[in-house]
């Protein structure tokens, strides 16, 4: 009974992440470039989006794997991981209320999606393929 359990939790969570995922893509409209801003509009949209497929495959892991997670998150990581969480979406959310400097907002919130991408393979491999 329990393997089944755990069996609908998994695919509870995945079809959670994917329909997330797949509302996260709608609403971002990723294929609509804008006329003024292509490449930076593209750059935003594109990292975030690789950024959340990172970050739901990292929960995915955490919620199921055998490792005592008490070893690896101290105040200071639980603190980075937290802020990981929430910084991407904040900045792909408040994208739209800077009229001037769009071009660099777009930029910086690019590059900060790709430090956190970066933050989270780390921890990945810390977690996973170091141990």
């Amino acid at each position: 009974m329990s393997n089944f359990f755990q069996i609908f939790l998994r695919l509870a969570a995945i079809t959670g992440f994917t329909f997330i995922f797949i509302l996260a893509s709608i609403w971002l409209q990723p294929s609509k470039i804008h006329k003024h801003r292509k490449v930076s509009t593209a750059f935003l949209k594109y990292t975030y989006l690789i950024y959340l497929l990172s970050f739901f495959g990292f929960i995915y892991f955490l919620l199921f794997t055998k490792i005592d997670l008490h070893d690896y998150f101290d105040i200071f990581n639980y603190s980075l991981f937290v802020l990981s969480a929430l910084i991407p979406t904040i900045t792909i959310l408040i994208r739209r209320r800077f009229h001037q400097g769009r071009t660099i907002y777009n930029l910086v919130a690019g590059f900060l999606n790709l430090g956190v991408l970066f933050f989270i393979l780390d921890f990945i491999h810390k977690f996973f393929i170091s141990d």
